[in-house]
């Protein structure tokens, strides 16, 4: 069993600020908790200036080590191999920069129970501008329209949760805002508790265009990934049973101007829209038969759930035994 209690995961891929003192502070709030810890900061090339500072953290006594990467490969990878590489029962992801104070990271702790696998952040009461509230709240309204379970800040980056969470998840891309939802698919119970935003998350927060397409790209993986994965029919198919009907009762009104009214149906532009219509609404529907014979075929391999708990007992026995 590992003597490590807790491994905090420190991906600096994107934001560094203040990296020293919220390093420091981070220590000092989890060396007050009386578990064992360590630390892995996780950098990518962009980011090599910090790791100077970052190893005389070390030098004075901050437990931890440095990884490098070769690349840029984003948070949600720089995430998988900090849980491939902990030593803690507990992991926790902190961001390189302030979102709430720094030694309000123990309440994750203090919530991770024997019931709850994972502890997610919702920032409460929000003290940043209207901008990135009105931001935040169309994100998780969308997210929020197909989640089974409703979460309330995604964009926090600090967790906590059980060590053995991550092997049953694979991340990549952007997926790490969503660990919430790919936990709880997979059967992991996670709460949520509120904490006061930090004063310096307040900035007003603008992103290029690319960035919000990509966000929105994310969106439809996870919405996708999380409700569609096992029944890609349901997806394809009702897209295409809509495209297919609207197609049939066009064609069916210009049928019948047709025939009954003699209006020329081969020089209007709405046969040539019904028409796509028509083949759009077939090939929806091949597409998610397509998957849904990928799954049926791989099911055997596939494990979409978790198990909690074998318990072992003698059998009782019977009268007269």
């Amino acid at each position: 069993m590992s003597s490590i209690d807790v491994t905090a995961i420190v991906p600096i891929t994107e934001r560094v600020e203040h990296v020293d003192q919220l390093i420091l502070s981070y220590h000092h709030a989890l060396a007050a908790t009386g578990k064992s810890y360590e630390f892995l900061f996780l950098i990518s090339p962009a980011w090599d200036r910090f790791k100077p500072s970052l190893q005389a953290i070390i030098d004075e006594g901050v437990p931890g080590k440095i990884v490098t990467f070769s690349r840029h490969f984003g948070e949600a990878t720089a995430i998988q191999v900090g849980g491939e590489m902990a030593n803690g029962e507990i992991i926790m992801t902190l961001t390189p920069y302030e979102q709430i104070a720094p030694e309000a990271i123990t309440q994750l702790l203090d919530n991770l129970t024997d019931g709850t696998d994972m502890v997610i952040v919702n920032r409460s009461p929000r003290v940043d501008g209207a901008f990135n509230q009105a931001q935040a709240r169309w994100f998780h309204r969308i997210l929020n329209l197909f989640a089974e379970v409703k979460f309330n800040d995604m964009g926090c980056g600090i967790k906590a949760f059980k060590r053995d969470l991550l092997t049953e998840i694979r991340l990549y891309g952007d997926l790490h805002r969503f660990i919430p939802q790919l936990a709880h698919q997979q059967g992991f119970k996670v709460k949520e508790i509120d904490i006061a935003q930090s004063p310096r998350d307040a900035h007003r927060r603008v992103y290029s265009a690319n960035t919000y397409l990509g966000r929105l790209f994310d969106l439809l993986t996870i919405i996708f990934l999380t409700k569609f994965n096992q029944k890609p029919l349901r997806f394809f198919g009702a897209g295409g049973a809509i495209a297919l009907g609207i197609s049939l009762l066009g064609l069916l009104y210009i049928f019948i101007e047709r025939v009954f009214f003699d209006v020329g149906a081969a020089d209007r532009p709405l046969l040539v829209l019904f028409s796509l219509l028509l083949v759009l609404g077939v090939q929806l529907g091949a597409i998610g038969l397509v998957g849904e014979t990928i799954i049926f075929t791989h099911a055997k391999n596939s494990r979409p759930y978790t198990i909690r708990k074998i318990v072992n007992g003698e059998e009782t026995p019977k009268d007269g035994a």
